[in-house]
């Protein structure tokens, strides 16, 4: 048995580390890769986009007009305008709606603003988990309806299912309107996911990407369920076996009714209340034949009146899908944290496993990896702020994969074999990990490399706009605690369109390196920092009082003045400089954004008498 556990110990360990690659990236690419532009009082502004190479997500700040569907922006009563965050459900909002507050419709308006070049591209949109029922509107046309919004329960049809549509605009500016109404399922009470937008061939890509995932993870579970119920067939004294194989082919069904919701795409014409309820009785199946595996699957551990009692629990959930829809709503947020009690005793019996030096206790190492991500994305459901994702049912996938393994080894105990390969996995490994240590390092450079070329503006090789953020949040934070005054500088090159204008860009670049090359020359002090803002922007960050600030400000006026580059569309025919200058003692009741604010608006005063000049501006409170 040990030479056993010394064979499949490499496999263990190369599966936790191919599981961790994938889930990680998986969640690096979903979730940080997609920019968010977030709109801001019912408006985005796009038009500045150059280059869509994924889609945007429309979160921030949208119109809800509540009690209304409305199916031209003409109609709309800037009276009965709410401004809302989206994605979140609408019970948050600060509606005079009656509970259960999660019931109702409403419509949703976002203005997204697009340039000239880029309204003679087709663009599409993703539609997501938006109410029980939705339509979208855009300038006027109906280009995507799921259910038929309606003012009350006889009036509506049920109808969530995701959409990939795309629309050409003939306008920049594109008036989106989305109704939603919801009067049976608690859950999606608005827009409770992101919606994507970007051009046809983006959105296509994202489209095929999502599929792909979910088509993989649903062939893969099918094929596995498949294989071990043949093999069950022929050893159907390995109960296990059977409810392995019922495990894997219902988490199969569970793929389908769910995420992307392939149902849809085989049979089409499907009634939404019987798929809901399907949804749900895919999920009750999930969890009774996941109970009745590791019951049989490991009896030292699990065969016990604690399962016993837990699998006659999961019974009771069945009966729910004669009820309302709302009833099953509700009924199926205590399944969820059912869901999570069983994953958790499933994890406390891997660890008691682990302790008492189970023959299988390295494969418990990565059910527990691969189960705590399925409990994790279950508590977000419960607490409201997740859905589905596809790294949960990649997590199922590989909690399937691991027991699969789990199962080959312990009907493959009778072969010999191992002892002769175990040699050569273990060469195997130390060449791999000689190659991963050698890999690392390289990586470990690069990403030094990498970091340092991050926070450097490329032009003016000076810090950029993220790096000054960021370090400004720890001085302001530091000097807080010390009680001591900051100062920030707002730099604007005069006329510098102009400059662009008359002398080409090339020019314009050379003439910007050499402004921020002298203004950090400037800067002395260890705690003085500079950083480009933003186009002919920069902006100093310096750890003294308004007094020394100016001096400062000043200084590097008559710095840049005194490189005599040439400017003929200027007043001076030189180019100069205007300067606004704020400080403030940072403290927990005042923020940030007022700091910056107060030196704009000095910067703004510096333009307003004649620039090449320096101004100054109290701190004020703009949050």
């Amino acid at each position: 048995m040990k030479s056993k556990i010394k064979s499949i110990a490499p496999l263990v360990f190369i599966g936790c580390a191919i599981a961790m690659v994938i889930v990680t990236s998986y969640i690096d690419l979903n979730e940080k890769s997609l920019p968010t532009h977030l709109a801001s009082a019912g408006s985005i502004d796009l038009s500045l986009i150059h280059d869509f190479k994924q889609p945007f997500k429309l979160d921030g700040e949208w119109e809800f007009y509540d009690n209304q569907l409305i199916n031209d922006v003409q109609a709309i009563n800037d009276a009965d305008k709410m401004i809302v965050t989206v994605p979140e459900q609408w019970n948050e909002y600060a509606t005079t709606r009656k509970d259960p507050k999660s019931f109702g419709y409403g419509t949703f308006h976002l203005r997204i603003k697009l340039s000239e070049a880029q309204i003679k591209q087709i663009y599409g949109f993703k539609i997501q988990n938006i109410g029980m029922s939705n339509k979208v509107i855009v300038n006027g046309q109906v280009i995507s309806m799921s259910g038929k919004p309606g003012v009350d329960h006889q009036r509506y049809a049920m109808g969530n299912v995701p959409n990939y549509i795309f629309y050409a605009p003939k306008t920049t500016d594109m008036d989106v309107l989305v109704q939603v109404s919801n009067f049976d399922y608690r859950p999606y009470s608005g827009i409770v996911s992101s919606i994507l937008f970007g051009p046809q061939e983006v959105i296509e890509k994202a489209t095929i990407t999502a599929y792909g995932y979910e088509l993989f993870f649903l062939g893969a579970s099918f094929v596995v369920g498949l294989i071990f119920f043949v093999l069950y067939l022929f050893r159907a004294r390995e109960k296990y076996l059977l409810y392995f194989s019922l495990y894997c082919l219902t988490s199969a069904l569970f793929i389908l009714t769910h995420g992307e919701k392939i149902w849809f795409h085989f049979v089409q014409e499907f009634d939404y209340l019987a798929f809901a309820k399907l949804q749900f009785f895919s999920a009750a199946l999930n969890i009774t034949f996941f109970i009745g595996y590791t019951y049989y699957s490991f009896p030292e551990v699990f065969k016990n009146k604690t399962t016993h009692y837990i699998g006659i629990i999961s019974l009771v959930f069945y009966p729910a899908i004669l009820f309302p829809l709302a009833i099953q709503s509700s009924v199926s947020s205590v399944q969820i944290v059912f869901y999570v009690a069983v994953m958790l005793y499933s994890v406390y019996g891997c660890i008691n496993g682990i302790l008492h030096k189970h023959s299988y206790a390295l494969y418990f190492v990565l059910i527990i990896f691969s189960t705590v991500f399925m409990v994790r994305e279950a508590i977000y459901m419960v607490l409201g702020k997740g859905e589905v994702a596809i790294w949960m049912i990649l997590a199922q996938l590989i909690w399937i994969l691991v027991h699969s393994f789990l199962i080959a080894a312990r009907l493959s105990n009778t072969y010999d074999l191992v002892e002769a390969q175990a040699k050569k996995l273990e060469s195997y490994m130390l060449e791999l990990e000689q190659k991963v240590k050698e890999r690392t390092i390289h990586l470990e450079e690069a990403n030094q490399k990498l970091e340092q070329l991050s926070q450097i503006d490329g032009l003016t090789k000076i810090y950029n706009r993220r790096h000054f953020d960021t370090e400004l949040e720890k001085i302001w934070r530091e000097y807080t605690r010390l009680n001591h005054p900051i100062s920030v500088i707002l730099i604007d090159i005069d006329y510098f369109k102009k400059y662009n204008d008359c002398y080409g860009h090339q020019e314009g670049d050379s003439c910007l390196y050499s402004v921020a090359s002298t203004l950090q020359e400037q800067l002395n002090r260890s705690s003085d920092m500079i950083a480009r803002f933003g186009g002919e922007e920069f902006i100093v960050i310096t750890c003294v009082d308004r007094d020394n600030a100016i001096k400062i400000a000043e200084k590097l006026r008559l710095a840049v003045k005194s490189l005599y580059i040439e400017h003929q569309m200027s007043e001076k025919n030189i180019v100069t400089i205007s300067l606004g200058v704020a400080s403030v003692i940072p403290s927990q009741s005042k923020a940030i954004t007022g700091l910056i604010k107060a030196a704009d608006m000095a910067l703004y005063e510096s333009k307003q008498k004649g620039r090449d000049i320096v101004s100054l501006k109290d701190y004020a409170d703009h949050r």
